[in-house]
């Protein structure tokens, strides 16, 4: 019988639970909801340091369309066109959010101060080396026995200043005894930080038995833009690996190109493709002006 009462006082309890569930979502509630921030339109030199990671807004709706919009997981996109370099004060009085038509609520808006405070930095690039690791030091020595040509030897690297300053070079994933019977494979670079990009994100490895020379091949010519003169037209590149390849180079397989810097208007940075095998190791000059 005491059992049998236990289990009926669980019945009316869960019972009960299920009549207030009721209650609460098909009555009308007025509720502060988070919504994470995402920032459209950012300028192309600076890069974001600081932000809300959500802004509270008031809802008003019935329970069940509460609960929808919290388990919908949208986000707030607010314009960030007009920020600028260190702490600024970001208007969200005109914000976008999408709200799924299944979902039927009034957005009375964002509750208290309708600004946020962003925190921004200038965004610097630069050229860094490559930097091999291994996981132990017995692995560095099996290597050091070896030659090994690394393509890219340097990398290209975006970011904010305060952290672009302190880089001097990249580090690759450790090389294990799991590399060590390969002639050829593939690591990937090490970031220091999720806010640093780069222009390559994995290097390849050729481990072999040949002499490793270097070549320097100079009035390479740079694509022509319509309309715009490029200066200099021309440049020189430094490349490195085994003597037969080299020695069978063609100039028509080295394809420059050119990139709009982040730094200054009117300058572009230029980028080498060259074939497999075949290490860049410098490019003289990296940057060239283009003009009208």
């Amino acid at each position: 019988m005491r059992r049998e009462l236990i289990w009926l006082k669980i019945l009316a309890l869960f019972i009960a639970i299920i009549l207030w569930l009721q209650s609460v979502l098909v009555s009308e509630h007025k509720a502060v909801v988070n919504m994470p921030i995402v920032l459209l339109n950012n300028p192309d030199d600076l890069s974001i340091k600081e932000q809300p990671e959500s802004i509270p807004f008031l809802v008003q709706g019935k329970g069940i369309e509460i609960l929808k919009l919290v388990l919908a997981h949208l986000k707030v996109s607010v314009d960030a066109s007009q920020i600028r370099p260190g702490q600024d004060i970001l208007s969200i009085s005109d914000y976008n959010l999408d709200i799924p038509s299944n979902i039927d609520l009034v957005m009375i808006g964002p509750v208290g101060n309708e600004d946020i405070r962003i925190s921004a930095e200038t965004k610097r690039e630069k050229r860094v080396p490559i930097n091999l690791s291994f996981e132990n030091e017995q692995v560095r020595q099996e290597f050091s026995r070896k030659s090994l040509q690394m393509s890219p030897e340097y990398v290209q690297i975006s970011g904010p200043s305060h952290l672009i300053d302190n880089i001097r070079s990249l580090n690759t994933q450790e090389l294990g005894r799991r590399h060590l019977g390969q002639a050829s494979f593939k690591v990937d670079l090490v970031l220091p930080s999720k806010n640093i990009s780069t222009d390559a994100e994995e290097v390849r490895i050729l481990v072999s038995s040949n002499q490793v020379v270097t070549r320097v091949i100079s009035n390479i010519e740079l694509p022509e833009r319509p309309g715009q003169q490029v200066f200099p037209s021309r440049v020189t590149v430094k490349l490195s690996g085994d003597r037969q390849y080299l020695d069978s180079l063609r100039i028509s397989s080295i394809r420059p190109t050119l990139t709009l810097s982040v730094e200054s208007q009117g300058f572009y940075t230029i980028s080498i493709q060259v074939p497999e095998g075949i290490t860049l190791v410098d490019v003289t000059p990296d940057k060239v002006r283009v003009s009208d």
